[in-house]
């Protein structure tokens, strides 16, 4: 039975693509044939489909910020003690104590105002501590009479809103507040009906409904090894800010390190022998940078500096460091071949082998290269695995701009007559 898999169908250069992720699949065809957008359609849908309840609260925690620092320039002149209720806030994830931290805090305030003897223009306060679009504000201020007790009801009445909203989405997860959220966290501007994902057999996007997915829950995307290690890191970035390189990027910081026994130091050990050396993580009060030892010489470098052949192998270095490749990772990869000498071409197609056989980790690889594809399925038939690949063409489909992926299970055959294109093109432009 197929585990997962994800159905697009006429959305920008894709007519229709019905792709089965059980363990490594391939997609190959001309430029702009959907490929990447593919990629991403399912790495976003996917991630947002297991942070969903996060992402909610992330939703929830800025509202309560925003709420929080703008009280607090009131509560300067009052002379309140602030961080009694705040030195946990921001990286606190317990709803039940953020909520009552707030309470308590607007409480504190309410009673000092009402104490005080001292005049305040509420409504102007009121306009300067809520968002200008929250409804009941317009409603229910008015010029005169708006006293201290009715200003901090309305507060509270913004909080209570503001929490039920994020329970009932939370309990709810409609599938129409999934693809409000999907596109408001991507560029694309996907409908329902154009995107929909299976696990099982049973549909993840329901009707009225999105399902939990329980065969994986760690989603990667790299389309660049550069981007991971362009420049140091702060490790407190907030993820929910972040791309998918960023997100990967932080992963690698804040993991920690696992012990590695048996055929995963095995595998960490091929990777090592690939690129001569290690990559490790050096932190400090500032941020964090990712170094480059040689074992030959003990030469060590930024990995900024290091050649992009080594930074491609280095991420699966960091990945299996810190323990996140596993049966339940699915590790999306566009073009991991582009950097590569021909000869780690073949040597990261076999790493990507040995992590599917030996970890279960699932992959789907986007690639233009022959030789990558040939590797692939020439080790997986090795290895005794190739019943776990599956290749992916796009056509062009006759008399449009789109283009349908047409499976062909491990046939490589349709895919170099594809590439045959190249060698016609050459003796068109050529002597």
């Amino acid at each position: 039975m197929d585990k997962l898999r994800i159905k697009v169908s006429d959305f920008q250069a894709i007519n229709k693509a019905d792709i089965l992720l059980n363990g490594i699949t391939v997609l190959t065809g001309e430029n702009s044939s959907g490929k990447s957008t593919l990629s991403k359609l399912l790495y976003y849908g996917l991630d947002l489909n297991l942070r969903y309840e996060s992402i909610r609260y992330g939703d929830l925690k800025s509202n309560w910020n925003r709420l929080l620092f703008r009280l607090m320039n009131f509560s300067d002149d009052l002379k309140i003690e602030t961080r009694d209720y705040f030195k946990d806030f921001i990286t606190n994830n317990d709803f039940d104590n953020n909520k009552n931290s707030i309470r308590l805090f607007v409480e504190r305030l309410k009673s000092q105002y009402a104490d005080v003897d001292a005049t305040l223009d509420f409504r102007r306060f009121l306009y300067s501590v809520l968002p200008p679009d929250y409804t009941s504000l317009n409603e229910d201020v008015i010029d005169e009479g708006l006293d201290c007790e009715r200003a901090f009801h309305l507060i509270e009445k913004y909080l209570n809103d503001i929490e039920t909203d994020f329970i009932q989405k939370r309990q709810n997860r409609s599938i129409a507040d999934f693809f409000d959220m999907f596109r408001g966290i991507t560029h694309f501007n996907v409908k329902q009906s154009q995107l929909s994902f299976f696990e099982f057999e049973r549909c993840i996007l329901s009707e009225d409904r999105v399902n939990n997915i329980f065969s994986v829950d760690n989603i990667i995307y790299n389309d660049s090894p550069v981007s991971i290690f362009l420049t140091d890191v702060n490790k407190w970035r907030l993820v929910e800010e972040e791309t998918y390189n960023q997100r990967l990027r932080q992963h690698l910081i804040d993991n920690q390190l696992v012990m590695l026994q048996g055929e995963s130091l095995n595998l960490y050990n091929v990777i090592s022998n690939i690129i001569g050396g290690q990559v490790n993580l050096e932190t400090s009060d500032i941020g964090a940078k990712f170094t480059y030892e040689r074992s030959s010489d003990g030469l060590r470098i930024n990995v900024v500096d290091s050649a992009t052949g080594i930074k491609q192998f280095a991420i699966l270095q960091l990945l299996l460091k810190r323990g996140l490749l596993t049966d339940r990772t699915l590790l999306i990869l566009d073009e991991p071949e582009a950097h590569l000498h021909p000869q780690w071409i073949v040597e990261y197609a076999r790493v990507i082998v040995l992590l599917n056989k030996i970890l279960g980790v699932k992959f789907m690889l986007a690639t233009h290269s022959p030789d990558f594809i040939n590797a692939l399925r020439s080790i997986a038939e090795k290895e005794d695995v190739l019943d776990s690949v599956q290749m992916y063409l796009s056509t062009k489909v006759s008399g449009t701009e789109q283009f349908e992926f047409k499976s062909l299970g491990v046939d490589v055959e349709p895919i170099f007559e594809s590439f045959n294109i190249a060698l016609d093109r050459i003796g068109l432009y050529g002597i």
